[in-house]
């Protein structure tokens, strides 16, 4: 079992450097640390790559959280919304692997907060079925099976796994296997 923490337990802002709580949080024994999916859009890729090196070097993991603001909406009742969603999330996912983050939790199935002002509940579902299962697909094709630490896992991957489409929001997607993006609502 790993143990882990959000960054923000730290600070009063939904940003931080992630270097300084990777340190931290190896420090105090974890094996996770947790940022904020939408920072990950405002590095370069010089200021990723220099954050896998600090995890990498400490042994740690980093899984990312996201929120969607309305205007990405992957459940909206307008089609512009819903792929602007699916291509904010799709972005996020990109540079994720590129840091090697293999979990992306929270809301990707609407926006969030969310005022609940949809009540067509049968209809805000199915939007937001289609629309994960499209991000499902980018994430197949983007994250590629491998071992995130062969010192400590000893290297090799298993098989590549498809979509789940499980059951309730909190499964909507889940690619499992080593080395793969999974996502957690």
């Amino acid at each position: 079992m790993k143990f882990g923490t959000l960054y923000a337990y730290w600070t009063h802002e939904w940003t931080g450097d992630y270097k300084y709580f990777a340190n931290k949080v190896a420090s105090l024994g974890f094996d996770i640390l947790e940022i904020s999916a939408g920072d990950l859009l405002t590095m370069s890729d010089g200021e990723i790559d220099a954050l896998k090196k600090v995890t990498d070097d400490l042994g740690i993991q980093i899984t990312s959280n996201i929120g969607p603001a309305k205007k990405y909406d992957v459940a909206s009742p307008d089609a512009a919304v819903r792929a602007a969603g699916v291509q904010f999330l799709s972005d996020i996912m990109k540079k994720m692997d590129r840091l090697d983050s293999r979990a992306l939790v929270g809301v990707m199935y609407t926006y969030w907060p969310n005022d609940f002002t949809d009540l067509d509940k049968d209809a805000a579902w199915a939007r937001g079925v289609e629309s994960v299962k499209k991000l499902g697909k980018v994430a197949g094709h983007l994250f590629q099976p491998r071992p995130r630490h062969p010192q400590k896992s000893g290297g090799g991957c298993q098989s590549r796994h498809g979509f789940c489409g499980g059951t309730g929001l909190s499964h909507l997607c889940h690619l499992a296997g080593a080395g793969r993006l999974r996502l957690y609502v």
